[in-house]
């Protein structure tokens, strides 16, 4: 003869939902606070400096369509100095214009940092825009004719730099990781659907 509570127990015993949520695990530390901020800071920095980079970028792109103001440049100062690539030299030298209207002293070749054989020794046909000079017109720099279309790449190459400095931190602090685990978190809850009553 069958015993009934035992019956009733089997008849009570609660199925595995199908639907349930994946172990999720032991959770990471929590970091502290203050670390979580100065993390935000910094990547809230470096978002600004991408930011900044590009729009530059776009802007000496775009005063591309400026004259050139071209002259003649002559070297009257040689700095040099070794970096982990080799020596590297900044020509500083006396700028005159075309039309002989203006002449610049001290202003730097190419932003500098040229190797020593590529410095002119004797006059250098350089020129600049009006994006390159500051408030008051005057450049800092001019540029030979192979470099004068060039001066916005450096602005181009320091937005990716930047995103990679970005993701290399948030992967060192953990922050990716954190980040991936919360998607596949939302992921799992998006799946869960709500079984039907029964009748």
């Amino acid at each position: 003869m069958s015993d009934p509570i035992a019956a009733d127990l089997g008849r009570r015993r609660p199925r595995h939902r199908r639907n349930a949520l994946p172990d999720a695990g032991p959770e990471r530390d929590r970091r502290h606070p203050v670390l979580t901020v100065l993390a935000l800071l910094v990547y809230a920095l470096v978002l600004v400096g991408i930011v900044s980079c590009v729009a530059t970028a776009i802007s000496a792109r775009s005063a591309l369509a400026e004259p050139v103001h071209w002259g003649t440049f002559r070297l009257t100062q040689l700095s040099c100095y070794q970096t982990r690539y080799g020596e590297r030299c900044d020509p500083i030298g006396t700028w005159t214009a075309d039309d002989r209207g203006l002449v610049l002293h001290d202003v730097l070749l190419d932003d500098g940092g040229l190797d020593r054989q590529d410095v002119p020794t004797g006059p250098q046909r350089a020129g600049y825009r009006d994006w390159d000079a500051d408030e008051t017109g005057v450049p800092d720099s001019v540029y030979d004719p192979s470099t004068v279309d060039d001066a916005w790449t450096g602005w181009a190459v320091c937005a990716p730099i930047l995103l990679a400095l970005g993701v290399m931190l948030a992967a060192k602090w953990g922050d990716l990781d954190r980040l991936w685990q919360y998607r596949q978190r939302r992921r799992a809850q998006a799946s869960v659907r709500p079984s039907a009553p029964g009748p």
